[in-house]
């Protein structure tokens, strides 16, 4: 996965799915809040796509 800014680094990736699955942290708490548990479990998926996708190439 790319973004404009060239690859997403596989390091990025697992540190924010660190984060983004851990729904005792803070961050995460307020980022569902903010924008939805919808929208929370997407930006997931594209995180784990984005690891899928390294480990294939």
């Amino acid at each position: 996965m790319e973004t404009s800014a060239g690859p997403i680094l596989r390091a990025f990736c697992e540190e924010r799915l660190a984060v983004l699955e851990d729904e005792t942290v803070a961050e995460t708490r307020a980022f569902i809040q903010s924008f939805g548990a919808p929208y929370h479990q997407q930006v997931v998926t594209w995180f784990r796509q984005a690891l899928t996708e390294q480990k294939e190439a």
